[in-house]
């Protein structure tokens, strides 16, 4: 289980959730793939106050980041990922379909219980 963005991703993004929640993972990575080249460049002498600063600053971008995350998403689907496919109404005529039901009603065979 999961919290934040893996759910809002499929909470805005209806139909095209996956190919989001790809784009949004692989953009979340580069932070990941990126902290410890950054940590090393930071922690050169290996000093507890380059420490510091490498943990703050790794704080910070978490603080930051949760509170644009707080403030700008939303959980309503989107425009562009609604299925209009599912929202249009089908009409037809029970009465000219109804002899048709009825022959396929009448064609399928009884199931017998298996012993």
């Amino acid at each position: 289980m999961s919290g934040g963005y893996v759910v809002n991703v499929g909470d805005f993004s209806g139909v095209h959730s996956g190919v989001v929640f790809g784009v949004s993972n692989t953009i979340s990575s580069i932070g990941g793939f990126c902290a410890p080249y950054l940590t090393g460049f930071i922690t050169k002498n290996k000093t507890t106050g380059e420490w510091k600063i490498a943990l703050m600053l790794y704080a910070a971008s978490f603080l930051i980041s949760a509170v644009a995350f707080s403030f700008l998403a939303r959980g309503e689907t989107e425009s562009w990922a609604r299925d209009d496919v599912h929202d249009e109404k089908i009409n037809y005529d029970v009465d000219a379909n109804k002899e048709l039901m009825e022959i396929k009603a009448s064609t399928v065979a009884p199931q017998t219980p298996v012993a």
